[in-house]
C-alpha cells in the first residue's frame, strides 16, 4: 500500500478530486449491503406466497453471488410485490435497509480531505451539509464550480426517483443530464470510498476515457479479507489494466471500521485538523 497511497497523497495535494461514496460507508453505521437486501426481499416473496413455483425462488437466490444481478433480484422482487398489492413491503425494505446512526464522524474526515464535491449513490441523505457545500438534489449535466454533494441515485425522501432496480438504472442512465454530468465526473480526479465498482454504468464512462491521455487520476479504497484475496487481487488488476484505476488496499481482519482510520491517516498526511477527531466507534456491521 505504501507507493500507491504516497502517490494519493500527493495527488491529493496538487490537483481537485471528487470523492465518490458508495454503501461501504453506510454499512458502518447499520445499513444493509445488496446482498442482505436481496435475499430479505426472496424471502418476503416467498412467504407471501408470490412466487409461482419454488424454482422461481432458487433462480433469484443463485444470483445472489454475482453482484451484477442484484439489481435484476430487486426488480423482480418489486414486481411480485407491487403488482399483487404489497408496494408498502417493497418500500419498507428498502427504508429500514438504510443506516441507523448518524453518519457525521467519518464525514467530518471525509470533508477534512478538502473535496471538490461529493457524490454518492447512496440514498440515505446521512452526509452532512457542511458550510462551504451545497447540497445539490438535482443532477445537473454540469459540476458547479462551487463544491457540492450530490445524490446520484435520488433520496429516500423522494422514494418514487431512487435507482434500485435494472429496469431504473437503465431509465436513469439513458438520460442525456445524467449522462453529461457522469462524463463530465470523470474529467475530474476520482477518490471511490467504499464502492464497490460493480456498476457497468460507470466503468463504461470511464472506460470510453483514452489511458494513455487522460490527465486525471482514478483511486479507490478497498477493504481486504485473506479469505478473498484471491478473487479481490483479480479484480485490482482487471481495474487497472482495463480501465487504469489505482486500488489502495487496506485489511479489514479486525473490522470494517479500519476504513476510517485510513481516511484519518490521509488527513493526517495532509495536515488537516483530523488529527484532532477521536477514534471511531459505531454499532454498525460490515
Amino acid at each position: 500500500m505504501c507507493s500507491t497511497f504516497n502517490n494519493l497523497i500527493e495527488d491529493l495535494k496538487n490537483e481537485p478530486f471528487i470523492f465518490f461514496i458508495g454503501n461501504g460507508v453506510s454499512r458502518l453505521f447499520g445499513a444493509k449491503g445488496w446482498d442482505e437486501v436481496c435475499g430479505e426481499l426472496i424471502s418476503k416473496c416467498f412467504k407471501l406466497n408470490l412466487f409461482q413455483t419454488i424454482s422461481d425462488k432458487k433462480g433469484l437466490e443463485e444470483l445472489l453471488d454475482n453482484p451484477h444481478e442484484y439489481p435484476s433480484i430487486v426488480g423482480d422482487c418489486k414486481r411480485f410485490l407491487v403488482n399483487n398489492g404489497h408496494k408498502e413491503i417493497y418500500k419498507e425494505t428498502i427504508i429500514k435497509s438504510l443506516p441507523n446512526q448518524k453518519q457525521d464522524k467519518i464525514f467530518d474526515v471525509i470533508f477534512s480531505l478538502n473535496p471538490h464535491a461529493v457524490v454518492t449513490t447512496n440514498i440515505d441523505e446521512g452526509i452532512p451539509i457542511y458550510s462551504n457545500y451545497r447540497n445539490c438534489e438535482l443532477i445537473t449535466s454540469e459540476i458547479p464550480r462551487g463544491k457540492g454533494i450530490f445524490y446520484l441515485h435520488g433520496t429516500q425522501s423522494k422514494f418514487e426517483s431512487i435507482v434500485f432496480t435494472r429496469k431504473d438504472y437503465i431509465r436513469h442512465y439513458g438520460k442525456r443530464e445524467i449522462i453529461d454530468f457522469v462524463g463530465q465526473l470523470f474529467s475530474y480526479s476520482i477518490l471511490f470510498i467504499g464502492y464497490g465498482l460493480e456498476e457497468y454504468q460507470i466503468l463504461d464512462v470511464i472506460g470510453n476515457q483514452n489511458k494513455q491521455s487522460r490527465t486525471n487520476k482514478i483511486y479507490r479504497l478497498c477493504p481486504e479479507l485473506d479469505i478473498y484475496k484471491v478473487k479481490i487481487r483479480t479484480k485490482n488488476r482487471f481495474l487497472l489494466n482495463d480501465y487504469g484505476i489505482i486500488t489502495i488496499g487496506y485489511s479489514v481482519e479486525k473490522g470494517y471500521d479500519k476504513l476510517y482510520n485510513v481516511l484519518r491517516e490521509i488527513g493526517i498526511k495532509l495536515n488537516t485538523p483530523v488529527s484532532k477527531l477521536s477514534d471511531f466507534e459505531t454499532n454498525g456491521k460490515p
